[in-house]
């Protein structure tokens, strides 16, 4: 089962890629878009059966974009980008399950 067949027409075009390689999975995976645990919001969360759970938070740069990443901002030659870097974001997403 995989919590839907599609992800809404409002994702973007990197959460509609994951969705799409996560729905290939095993039926007995279970897949959820943007569910809320703990009053966090990931992009995607997996439950594998054999595995575990997998939290997924989806960016969609392309290399091209970021340049370099700073510790605060992801930067492209001469323009500061108004998202956080992917090291902060990953941190805001982090849910404790204990």
């Amino acid at each position: 089962m995989h919590g839907g067949d599609d992800p809404p027409a409002s994702s973007t075009a990197g959460e509609k890629h994951v969705f799409a390689t996560l729905a290939r999975l095993p039926g007995e995976c279970l897949i959820y878009y943007e569910p809320v645990v703990r009053r966090r919001y990931p992009d995607l969360i997996a439950i594998l059966p054999e595995v575990g759970v997998l939290v997924i938070e989806v960016k969609d740069w392309r290399l091209a974009e970021l340049g370099s990443v700073m510790r605060t901002r992801p930067r492209s030659p001469g323009v500061v980008l108004p998202r956080l870097s992917p090291i902060r974001a990953g941190r805001r997403a982090n849910i404790c399950c204990g």
